[in-house]
């Protein structure tokens, strides 16, 4: 079977023959949103059972919620404007722009990483903003990861707690 999420309805459903097995109104307050779904863990949570989903409207709020069994959602993250939401496997993510709804500092790009046990880190992306891609591992390290460009050598940062090691990509 597959979880969908479609119009604030929770719906499991049969993948071989697209019968709805058991499905729970309201399961979202927002019913016009549109909601994907995520790998997405906690220290509750098995990571084969990582089941999430991130929901937003045009303008409007990015919610991000975890799978309740048998069939629930609870709200895990909140912003009040849209964000990018990207998976970096084993039920961790990382959603582009701060930990919280303040506006971002001038001269870096923050990203919020929530680790597989729930907890959350923010880190910041100075100089060549925008090629950057942000990864969340296993043991709560965070890479951040700078592909080499015309004209321009890229990086592998690795930040381990308060320190970081950097390596040039040519």
């Amino acid at each position: 079977s597959a979880l969908v999420l479609h119009e604030g309805t929770l719906a499991r459903v049969s993948v071989s023959s697209g019968e709805i097995l058991e499905s729970v109104a309201h399961a979202t307050p927002d019913e016009h949103a549109e909601c994907f779904g995520i790998g997405l863990s906690s220290d509750r949570v098995f990571p084969r059972d990582a089941i999430g989903f991130v929901c937003g409207a045009a303008a409007g709020p990015t919610v991000i919620y975890q799978l309740e069994r048998p069939l629930a959602l609870r709200e895990v993250m909140r912003f009040a404007t849209p964000r990018v939401v990207v998976e970096s496997g084993q039920g961790a993510i990382v959603v582009r722009g701060p930990c919280n709804d303040a506006e971002p500092p001038k001269g870096a790009r923050p990203f919020c990483v929530r680790f597989a046990d729930g907890s959350t880190r923010e880190v910041r992306v100075r100089g060549d903003v925008g090629a950057e891609r942000v990864v969340a591992l296993r043991d709560k390290r965070v890479v951040i990861l700078v592909p080499p460009r015309a004209g321009a050598q890229g990086q592998i940062s690795i930040l381990e707690g308060q320190t970081s090691k950097h390596i040039v990509l040519k």
